[in-house]
């Protein structure tokens, strides 16, 4: 069973973001009049991050250089990004000529509309203690071996949340996330606890509080393998 998933980067880069050649393509599409074409392909890429995004099982992005473009997208649909010192984000699309649009959402999100305008139209890096600062990454680590251990922390975590709790929680933050607490709102909250708290999970978990045992998905230790 599926517990957390951990995006890292194979290279120095983790992520380059568009390829230019992309972009040629889309601008020769719309000159032979295949714009259809063209907003398909901008689509995709919209449809992977909102399922990222969505994603039930938690997401954790593992960031050990530069990030441009689409690639801080990538991270903001992410649930926790966890860069190393040396780590650096940017948002270069104007300095193309085009704007960060089907990644707009997730990095507005994750960055605060403030920031978002500043960096949106400077296209200006982002350290690490800065995208720290702004909320675009969780935690700084100093260097690889940290990103290692700080991973291992993260399966520790998890080893002892119960997934289906887990997946309810992250669909609970979209529920409320941005809401104003209304009266229905607050109906929500409460059919939701009424929901989960008689289901098995809930169920596993109360015995074995007061039995005194691990429950168990906490029995099997998580390993990181990165």
């Amino acid at each position: 069973e599926l517990r957390v998933i951990f995006i890292k980067s194979a290279g120095r880069i983790w992520c380059a973001g568009g390829d230019p050649k992309d972009f040629q393509a889309a601008q020769k599409m719309e000159s032979e009049g295949r714009a259809a074409d063209n907003s398909a392909g901008a689509q995709e890429f919209a449809n992977r991050l909102k399922y990222v995004n969505e994603c039930p099982v938690p997401v954790v992005a593992l960031v050990a250089g530069p990030v441009f473009g689409g690639g801080v997208g990538i991270c903001s649909v992410c649930d926790m990004v966890v860069c190393t010192e040396r780590a650096a984000f940017q948002l270069s699309e104007v300095k193309l000529g085009v704007i960060p649009a089907t990644i707009s959402p997730y990095v507005v999100q994750a960055m605060g509309v403030r920031n978002a305008r500043r960096y949106f139209t400077t296209g200006e890096p982002i350290n690490a203690a800065t995208a720290e600062a702004i909320g675009l990454a969780s935690e700084v680590v100093k260097d690889v071996k940290g990103l290692e251990e700080a991973a291992q922390k993260i399966c520790d975590n998890f080893t002892l949340a119960a997934p289906h709790a887990v997946a309810a929680s992250k669909a609970l933050v979209f529920g409320v996330g941005g809401k104003e607490i209304t009266p229905e709102l607050v109906d929500y909250t409460a059919a939701q606890l009424a929901s989960i708290r008689v289901k098995g999970e809930a169920v596993v978990g109360m015995k074995a509080l007061l039995a005194k045992q691990k429950p168990d998905w906490a029995k099997k230790p998580l390993k990181v393998k990165l």
